[in-house]
C-alpha cells in the first residue's frame, strides 16, 4: 500500500518461494514503484498471535454498503480489526483503512450485485466499491481471492476488537486512535515479512 521505494529489493519469485515459511505472503502486493501491504498483516496465524492472547473463532456475517445494492456474505470473518495508515489507504478512503480478514469464502449478493465496481490497484490486488453509493467494500488478493473487508460494513456485529496498526510512521499528525494496540512501522512490517537478503 505505501507509495514509496525501499532499499531492500523484493521480487515476486522470492515472495512465492517464502510463502510456506513466512505465512500468507499473498498479503504483500508489489509493483516496480509501489509496495502495497495488506492491512491485516497481523491477522490470525501471523503476527496477530503475538499482538493478542485471544483465540476467537471466525464469525459468519453479512456486510452491506450504504444503499444495499451490494451485500458481502462471509463465513470466516476474523474478529480482529487492523488499521493501515499507509498513503495509499488514506488516499482511497480519506483516513486509515479499518478492516478485517474474511478469507476467500465471500459471496457477493444484494439488491443489485452487478453494481460492484473493481479497481485493479496493481497486478496482484484489487479494491472494490459500490457503483451506486460509492461505499468502499474490500481489498482482494487476485491469486488467492482473499478479501480484506472494511469493518464498517458489518454494523450489526459486536464481537470485534481493534488491536493492531501498521505503517504507523506514515500516519499524519491530525488524527490519533486512543486504543492501546500493537503498532508497527512500515520498516518493521517489511523486515518481518521480507525474505532474507542473499549473501
Amino acid at each position: 500500500m505505501p507509495n514509496r521505494k525501499h532499499s531492500r529489493k523484493i521480487t515476486e519469485t522470492q515472495i512465492i518461494a517464502h510463502h510456506d515459511a513466512l505465512g500468507d505472503l499473498s498479503r504483500l502486493e508489489l509493483t516496480p514503484e509501489r509496495l502495497e501491504f495488506n492491512p491485516t498483516l497481523l491477522s490470525k496465524g501471523n503476527m496477530m498471535s503475538e499482538a493478542t492472547s485471544l483465540n476467537q473463532t471466525p464469525i459468519q456475517a453479512v456486510g452491506r454498503c450504504l444503499c444495499g445494492a451490494i451485500e458481502l456474505h462471509a463465513t470466516a470473518v476474523n474478529p480482529h480489526i487492523g488499521a493501515c495508515h499507509c498513503s495509499m489507504c488514506r488516499c482511497w478512503g480519506g483516513g486509515a483503512l479499518l478492516a478485517v480478514d474474511c478469507g476467500s469464502a465471500v459471496t457477493i449478493k444484494g439488491t443489485n450485485p452487478d453494481r460492484l465496481q473493481v479497481y485493479n490497484s496493481s497486478e496482484w490486488a484489487q479494491r472494490a466499491f459500490c457503483g451506486d453509493c460509492g461505499t468502499h467494500l474490500f481489498y482482494r488478493i487476485k491469486k488467492t481471492q482473499q478479501h480484506i473487508v472494511s469493518v464498517g460494513l458489518f454494523d450489526e456485529l459486536k464481537e470485534f476488537e481493534f488491536d493492531h496498526q501498521i505503517f504507523i510512521d506514515e500516519k499524519p499528525g491530525y488524527y490519533e486512535f486512543k486504543n492501546e494496540t500493537k503498532m508497527m512501522t512500515g520498516a518493521e512490517v517489511f523486515a518481518m515479512y521480507a525474505p532474507p537478503e542473499s549473501t
